[in-house]
């Protein structure tokens, strides 16, 4: 059974947040120059205690600082979170009632827990890759057609 949506999510970061998260980040990442397994860390307040932290979610750290740093929100969904239509509508940007089109037609899986739809977040972010490898390849073969007619740029 998928997790239930444990969404976080930090905000839009004013200036002196970014000023502190690309910082921390440039740091952060120094830090990790030798390491891949695990990451250790202490406070200044108190130093007798050290936290063991895994490589990967330190380099999730530095991608979500980084982001801040650029001033954008930022939010983490377990990739087996389960979300409701309007979520996952909301995380591809199109509207809800367009999300429900797309999974009666089944092209994305669901679930239907009484008469309330539910999608795997996996489910949903492989939906997106294939219509983004579609519109790729659409786009190769307009560019190969208008290349062969001589209707390109040169």
């Amino acid at each position: 059974m998928a997790s239930a949506v444990m969404q976080f999510a930090t905000g839009i970061p004013g200036p002196r947040e970014a000023s502190l998260a690309q910082a921390s980040a440039q740091a952060l990442a120094r830090k990790l120059i030798g390491h891949t397994d695990t990451v250790s860390i202490r406070f200044a307040e108190d130093a007798r205690e050290t936290i063991e932290l895994p490589f990967a979610a330190v380099r999730l750290l530095i991608g979500l600082l980084n982001e801040m740093a650029e001033g954008n929100a930022v939010s983490l969904i377990p990739t087996n979170a389960e979300l409701t239509t309007q979520q996952a509508a909301d995380l591809i940007n199109v509207s809800r009632g367009f999300l429900v089109k797309l999974l009666d037609s089944k092209e994305i899986p669901h679930r239907k827990v009484g008469t309330h739809r539910r999608v795997l977040f996996s489910d949903l972010k492989a939906y997106e890759e294939r219509t983004k490898r579609a519109r790729s390849a659409a786009l190769d073969k307009l560019t190969e057609e208008s290349q062969s007619l001589g209707i390109g740029y040169e």
